[in-house]
């Protein structure tokens, strides 16, 4: 026990050296920061027009009204600031690791071969507005909606957050490890871009078989529904139990 405590706390320590020196790079090309927050705003842009669209017209997607889909599109927003921080960096670097053999040199770390190419980079330009306007378009939403706010609500939403980055984890850096047997592993990417917007509108506008293959098998509705719907009350106690399970199953299937 007191062995996996030191290797814990050695990790932490490593991951902390880690950031500050992201953190020192960007402040030395202060111009990528600068691109990387206002290509960030852009995107963010582009959320905030759908969120103002159905506003004005109504609509309403399986009954969730405009402030429901404020709170989603909020959710959403925090986990693409938690995945372009921690993960996006790591995992388009990774191909290149193995091609020009940077995986040898990482193999000789007193550390976890796999914590150094997955977490290796933090990314300080794209999450920093998507952070602010995600959480900002939550609060309101949960005011609006009406939601009553105690620690329990506010506890369950950080820990499904929690869970649903751990999934993400586990299911996107998957297709990465594929650059293993592949020259070229450019589509590899496009692939999983394309699949974080299946994240982008609530599971519900599929069809109920595809919403049990993006929950159950390949989990990529857990992302930013399953927070959303803690919050509205509206999780059954399957995905509850999910919720807690699926981000240890997928990790052990993953290092299997």
């Amino acid at each position: 026990m007191n062995r996996i405590i030191r290797e814990i706390k050695k990790h932490l320590f490593v991951y902390w050296i880690f950031v500050k020196n992201n953190l020192a790079r960007y402040m030395e090309y202060k111009a990528n920061l600068i691109a990387g927050i206002m290509a960030a705003s852009g995107f963010l842009f582009i959320r905030c027009v759908y969120v103002i669209f159905f506003y004005n017209t109504g609509i309403k997607i399986d009954g969730m009204s405009a402030d429901e889909m404020m709170l989603y599109t909020g959710t959403f927003i925090i986990m693409t600031a938690i995945y372009t921080a921690i993960l996006c960096d790591n995992f388009y670097y990774l191909p290149q690791n193995i091609h020009n053999g940077n995986l040898d040199l990482y193999m000789t770390k007193p550390v976890s071969l796999q914590f150094m190419v997955t977490l290796r980079y933090f990314n300080f330009a794209l999450p920093v507005p998507n952070f602010i306007v995600g959480i900002i378009m939550v609060v309101i939403a949960w005011g609006k909606i009406g939601i009553e706010i105690t620690a329990g609500r506010i506890i369950g939403y950080f820990l499904c957050l929690l869970s649903a980055t751990g999934v993400t984890y586990s299911i996107f850096l998957f297709p990465q490890i594929l650059s293993f047997w592949t020259v070229k592993s450019e589509a590899i990417t496009q692939i999983i871009d394309r699949a974080w917007d299946f994240n982008s509108m609530p599971m519900n506008i599929y069809s109920k078989s595809v919403r049990k293959i993006g929950i159950y098998i390949i989990p990529l509705f857990f992302i930013s529904n399953l927070p959303t719907r803690f919050l509205l009350g509206k999780l059954t106690r399957i995905n509850v139990i999910w919720m807690i399970i699926d981000p240890f199953i997928l990790f052990i299937f993953e290092n299997s």
